[in-house]
């Protein structure tokens, strides 16, 4: 499994897995903002989202802010560009940051 952790500031980056890794990407949210990243990649095959959930900091507590924890897997090799965005889901055409992320599955 490869974990890659990707910082708020951060907006582009490059990851290598295997066929069958998990790749974990966790983001900086704050959900009581209404803004929540989602993942904006379209069925290419080769990378399968798996899961998004929300990790609350435990030291900002309920309401504070903590990290989207966004998971796929690598299905076949090849190349897969990850494009991650931090919106509204009222606004889907406006996000407000972008994170894209160049997936290499061997």
């Amino acid at each position: 499994m490869v974990v890659v952790e990707v910082a708020l500031k951060q907006t582009v980056g490059s990851a290598r897995v295997k066929r069958g890794d998990e790749l974990i990407v966790r983001l900086i949210e704050s959900a009581t903002t209404g803004f929540r990243w989602a993942n904006a990649l379209k069925p290419d095959g080769i990378l399968e989202p798996i899961s998004s959930t929300f990790e609350v900091n435990p030291e900002t507590g309920i309401g504070g802010g903590g990290h989207r924890i966004l998971r796929f897997r690598a299905i076949v090799p090849g190349q897969a560009s990850l494009r991650l965005i931090l919106r509204q889901d009222w606004l889907p055409d406006a996000p407000q940051e972008q994170v894209v992320l160049q997936i290499f599955v061997e």
